[in-house]
């Protein structure tokens, strides 16, 4: 297998160029490099580890860094395995993914099929004017159970339990939450927890059948009103409104208080807070979206921020983590997917998702036992819900190969010939009459040994001094 070496700016050993009044002028530029100047490439450790000075342990992020982009692709990473794309088809805004399913809230509440992307449950909260506010699928006991039943809140404070399978509400509590609207269902363990937009938090243990049931009386917790975003780590609730992160540990564990945190430091130069997201590979951190486009750092383990860094100039809309990456979704409908294990940051993707705002991305970490791969959601204001693979598996092995391209491919030396012509706006009819013109090839081409490789320029193709042909060029 013969693959071409890119080259450096070879020294011209041979220029050509005849003049033409008419059609400008044509330069030729020949050179064979020597071995050596040919860039050798560098050899990989057998260790497969990444370079010492791509990966640190430094904890500390300045505002100043700019992001790596020198190896950003825009190449959408399609899911590889089930469906791509589902019609939503009412306007929802919360959108969660786990066990094979999808599951969209709003006025309705459908669940789809990820492997074949068709609805398997479609039901009305309630009454009209009734909403359902958030979501979260239930524990299971067995592996098999998993993502068989959901827990729905609604704008009236109700709590149901959902069967999928079965298609129906198989319990309810309609006074759950006393009126107040639920606006976050979280899953820690085999418990279930419940925040309501006054601040009510409820944690609903498991039963006697070692599962949470809406029959079992809740302990009650005070959170404060105005959630935006909040996330189970390690048995400890982040919460975050517009402007504050605060951690509480609402079940019984390491820390006897329920106020781990009071109020963490916030960064004055950064926007609201907007979002937030964990990786898988990095527990100890955590990540917060920001109105403005930046992304602010805190230590998960000693409760400080460690930096905050300029993602963006649009708002981060959503946040998640899938694998060693850290997905985002911006108001213009693209998703940019960040390695923050790198300093600086690299910018691994950067993709157009959708027509319209990204407003939530989901990722189902189940997948990766029951379909091999990770799948990553989002959802956005043109009622879509597009999959794509969390772990870009496409891109690594793409740059595995090329990485160790040295143990699979022959590198030899070949010869190129790269030709520039100035056309200076020239007809056909002109190119005929033309001297110069119509010679053109037998002047450049060589007479004896001919190159492997023919590279053509073309320079002032129109007329420069034609301002309306220029323009609608």
């Amino acid at each position: 297998m013969r693959l071409p070496k890119p080259t450096p700016s070879p020294t011209p050993s041979k220029l050509l160029t005849p003049q033409n009044k008419d059609s400008g002028q044509l330069s030729l530029l020949r050179d064979i490099p020597s071995s050596s100047d040919l860039p050798q490439r560098p050899t990989v450790a057998n260790n497969g580890e990444p370079d010492s000075d791509r990966l640190t342990n430094r904890n500390t992020i300045s505002s100043s860094e700019y992001l790596d982009v020198s190896t950003s692709s825009r190449r959408p990473p399609h899911a590889r395995h089930g469906s791509q794309l589902i019609h939503v088809n009412y306007d929802t805004k919360l959108f969660e993914m786990y066990a094979g399913y999808a599951c969209s809230v709003g006025h309705l509440i459908r669940v789809w099929d990820l492997s074949s992307g068709k609805v398997v449950l479609s039901l009305a909260p309630g009454e009209k004017e009734v909403k359902a506010t958030a979501s979260a699928f239930k524990p299971g006991l067995k592996s098999a159970e998993e993502g068989s039943r959901l827990w729905v809140g609604t704008s009236l404070g109700d709590l149901q339990e959902i069967d999928i399978v079965m298609h129906k509400v198989v319990s309810s509590n309609s006074n759950a939450h006393s009126g107040r609207a639920i606006v976050k269902i979280h899953r820690y363990q085999n418990a279930m927890w419940t925040i309501d937009e006054d601040g009510l938090l409820f944690v609903w243990p498991p039963g006697d059948g070692g599962l949470p049931t809406l029959e079992n009386m809740p302990t009650a917790r005070k959170v404060p009103r105005g959630h935006i975003f909040s996330v189970v780590i390690g048995g400890l609730l982040w919460f975050a409104t517009r402007n504050d992160v605060r951690v509480f540990c609402p079940s019984t564990g390491e820390y006897e208080d329920f106020n781990v945190k009071q109020q963490l430091s916030t960064q004055p130069s950064a926007g609201e807070i907007t979002s937030g997201a964990v990786t898988g590979c990095e527990l100890d951190k955590i990540y917060f979206g920001h109105s403005d486009g930046k992304i602010s750092i805190y230590s998960t383990t000693n409760f400080t921020c460690l930096g905050i860094l300029n993602a963006n100039v649009y708002k981060i809309n959503c946040l998640v983590g899938a694998g060693t990456y850290l997905w985002a979704g911006y108001n213009t409908g693209k998703i940019c997917v960040y390695d923050p294990r790198t300093r600086p940051w690299k910018v691994v993707k950067d993709y157009h998702a959708h027509e319209g705002p990204v407003i939530s991305l989901s990722v189902d970490r189940s997948s990766l036992w029951t379909s091999g791969e990770m799948r990553v959601g989002s959802l956005s204001l043109d009622n879509t819900v597009r999959l794509w693979d969390g772990l870009l598996e496409d891109d690594w092995l793409e740059s595995e190969l090329r990485d160790n391209d040295v143990s699979w491919c022959n590198f030899e030396e070949i010869e190129a010939l790269v030709m520039t012509w100035n056309a200076g706006a020239s007809t056909p009819a002109g190119m005929r009459h033309g001297e110069s013109d119509s010679n053109m090839l037998r002047l450049v081409l060589p007479t004896g040994k001919a190159p492997e490789l023919l590279v053509f320029g073309f320079q002032e193709l129109v007329d420069l001094e034609d301002k309306r042909l220029t323009a609608s060029v």
